[in-house]
């Protein structure tokens, strides 16, 4: 799985490509850049981020049009490809977009397929001291960048993602409230949903991380964890781990990082933004509290603190229902953006 990986992060091109998915149709185009708040980090990440990007049918025959956009986080282990390369018989986003747009359901919208890879499989899109800061990157270098090249309306923009870019959409939005004008998270990371007790797991999470850089085997989430703890707990003098020695430190900025307590803290600057979650009846449980529980718990919590939530919960696993969640993520966005 690393190698898949790394393969992905280092296969950076400075160039543009355009490809017709069809006639009179929809135009996908590819690029790289370097991002500025992922520059020089202590953990040797690359800044070279490659970017994925769906223009619309009448985009090219209509220089003169301006176009809502929308940025789209891919989940862990995952890039922005995956949205392009479906299973067999699983339509890619662009031909998710082509339908609802030939439909009416939504009108003509810019996608952006946001890079969130690292060597840990995924950053989270936190910020953090020593891997960069993947969040400015998202909500600042990546508008920078694109906005200047497609024809966007800047205050038309949107942002959705799924799993680990579910939790990136809300967390994003938290800190950026003014930056979009709709929100969506699908099947946001189950296990970042409400508070757990991380502190009481401390020597397990220490020997674990101490065996993946030793270059053992390890359960992929302890994976996951060492790239979050990368961005809540750092510590640069601290190699290869990169993160704070006392584990117990570590722990209790884990389990401020739940979007249920980091509701509790932004809710109010996020004013009416409309936000938009929901997550499958066949998720698999963690921790000790099955996780449709810990999803309506968030979403109370949210509401409680006055966040602006639309939720709804469907039958069906993390990923197997994927064309249908991303045709309600963006019917839910398009009268947002109009």
């Amino acid at each position: 799985m690393r190698s898949e990986v790394e393969a992905i992060i280092q296969m950076r091109e400075e160039h543009v490509t355009s490809v017709n998915v069809n006639t009179n149709k929809s135009v996908i185009e590819r690029f790289s850049f370097q991002a500025p708040s992922l520059i020089d980090n202590a953990a040797g990440e690359t800044a070279n981020r490659d970017i994925v990007v769906y223009l619309p049918p009448s985009y090219e025959a209509s220089p003169d049009c301006f176009y809502p956009i929308v940025y789209v986080l891919h989940g862990y282990d995952a890039s922005p490809e995956s949205w392009f390369t479906q299973a067999e018989g699983v339509p890619a986003l662009n031909e998710i977009m082509d339908s609802l747009i030939e439909s009416g359901e939504v009108e003509e919208m810019i996608l952006v397929a946001v890079d969130g890879t690292n060597s840990l499989f995924g950053s989270w899109y936190l910020n953090s001291d020593v891997s960069g800061n993947a969040m400015d990157y998202v909500a600042k270098d990546l508008i920078a960048e694109v906005e200047s090249r497609y024809r966007a309306c800047s205050d038309k923009r949107a942002l959705f993602g799924h799993s680990m870019g579910g939790f990136g959409a809300f967390n994003i939005a938290f800190h950026f409230p003014n930056t979009y004008q709709a929100i969506a998270a699908l099947s946001p990371a189950a296990m970042m949903l409400v508070p757990h007790d991380y502190q009481k797991h401390a020597d397990f999470f220490g020997d674990q991380i101490r065996r993946y850089c030793n270059d053992e085997d390890v359960a992929w989430f302890i994976i996951a964890y060492l790239s979050i703890l990368r961005g809540v707990a750092p510590n640069a003098d601290n190699a290869p781990s990169f993160i704070a020695t006392n584990m117990k430190d570590a722990m209790a900025a884990l389990e401020a990082l739940g979007l249920s307590q980091l509701s509790k803290t932004h809710a109010r600057n996020v004013g009416l933004l409309p936000f938009y979650t929901e997550i499958g009846t066949q998720e698999d449980d963690v921790f000790d509290m099955p996780v449709l529980t810990q999803f309506e718990q968030m979403v109370s919590t949210m509401k409680e603190n006055g966040l602006n939530i639309t939720h709804t919960t469907f039958e069906g696993g993390h990923v197997d229902k994927i064309t249908d969640q991303i045709t309600r993520a963006l019917t839910f966005i398009g009268p947002f953006l109009r």
